[in-house]
């Protein structure tokens, strides 16, 4: 009896809401985008109550509300914790079809103090997955093929004029080469495209605290950075880079470096003096054959990618990079007297991704099981976190 009770009440409950969900349908006047957004919004309340509050939220009225605004899409953000709303927001710097990739998108949320590095139990990677993972419950960001856990995400166009909107007042993004120097240098963040700027015209954007470029910019030795003193974020990929200007080092507040397919050929050896410095990616730079032994002071150092590049061997005592979580492109490598310098690494206690690479021509299983006894225990217990890349080599 209490059985058919507890079934009536359910079915009493799901009648009510199918009747409040039909109305909330109602208002979303047929568009698909807004019916997808909704549907995300209920699904993490599924109570009467609080589907009664969406359906009479005043916010769904367009009275007040800027036409550029689609109310479903303002619901739905205004609903957001703040922390969320500054994550969503941020992804506004992206140029339209671009996938973004979802490691470099949680350092920059962590150098931008949209996560906490402190006080929490967790580390601020996996804050960021999570972090990650509400938006994308919430239909604000999609995975790319669709796969919930994915690597990638994009957003889409609608949602990206969405965040563009609200977040104009502090990002800029200048497609196409357009000047930058007619603009207001209140702009905390500057996107540039593929077209090139005048490096003259970034310098008068004092205020900024991210600069992101997809060849757009090509600083050039002689140019200085130390008009710059507030930036956070510099990323400058695939531009013809072939040296970076020596006052990078007056970039005190850099926590995140990017440099991907570029043409430097070396980072500088003074960068163990940048303190602040958190993340460092020189993905495909293919003139890099060596890391400068001071990158071994980064002691907040948390992410590492020298992957594609030609660096063959790390600095000496490599292993006290102890916040180092994810290291990708590490140079497996076996000298003449069999030693393998990924006995470096044993102690970085916190290191969660590695991704590993060996210049030999012939890998023993052997040499594999005692390169992976050299591992921290973390790494150990979580294969799934460690690749071992060795293509179109022999293993026996």
């Amino acid at each position: 009896i209490i059985s058919n009770k507890e079934d009536e009440r359910e079915e009493q409950e799901v009648d009510r809401l199918q009747v409040i969900g039909n109305k909330i349908l109602e208002k979303c006047d047929g568009l698909p985008l807004a019916i997808k957004v909704l549907a995300g919004e209920l699904q993490q309340k599924k109570t009467q109550d609080n589907w009664e509050h969406m359906l009479k939220n005043k916010k769904w009225l367009k009275e007040g509300l800027p036409e550029e605004l689609n109310r479903s899409i303002y619901l739905s953000f205004n609903d957001l914790p703040l922390h969320l709303k500054q994550c969503f927001l941020y992804c506004s710097i992206f140029p339209e079809g671009q996938t973004i990739t979802c490691d470099k998108l949680f350092q920059m949320w962590i150098a931008e103090g949209f996560i906490p590095s402190d006080g929490s139990s967790k580390l601020p990677e996996a804050l960021g997955q999570e972090y990650y993972m509400e938006l994308v419950a919430r239909n604000l960001l999609e995975p790319i093929d669709g796969n919930f856990d994915e690597c990638c995400c994009a957003m889409h166009t609608v949602f990206r004029s969405f965040a563009q909107y609200l977040a104009k007042d502090e990002t800029l993004l200048r497609d196409e080469g357009e000047n930058t120097s007619d603009s207001t240098p209140k702009f905390h963040r500057l996107y540039v495209s593929n077209k090139e700027v005048e490096y003259s015209d970034i310098q008068k954007h004092k205020s900024l605290r991210a600069l992101v470029s997809t060849g757009g910019i090509i600083p050039k030795p002689s140019d200085s950075f130390s008009s710059l003193e507030c930036l956070r974020i510099l990323h400058v990929n695939n531009a013809k880079i072939s040296n970076l200007p020596g006052s990078l080092h007056h970039l005190k507040l850099l926590k995140y470096l990017d440099l991907s397919n570029t043409d430097v050929p070396a980072l500088p050896h003074y960068i163990g003096k940048m303190k602040c410095l958190q993340y460092i990616c020189v993905h495909g730079c293919k003139m890099l054959k060596q890391l400068p032994g001071s990158i071994v002071n980064l002691q907040k150092l948390r992410f590492l990618d020298i992957s594609d590049t030609e660096v063959k061997e790390v600095p000496k005592d490599f292993g006290k990079l102890n916040n180092l979580v994810t290291l990708k492109g590490f140079p497996a490598n076996t000298d003449d007297t069999g030693k393998c310098n990924l006995e470096e690494i044993g102690l970085l206690s916190k290191l969660m991704h590695l991704a590993a690479r060996q210049s030999k021509k012939i890998i023993t299983t052997h040499r594999l099981l005692v390169l992976n006894f050299q591992l921290p225990s973390n790494l150990r217990t979580k294969p799934n976190h460690l690749h071992y890349c060795a293509p179109g080599y022999q293993v026996r």
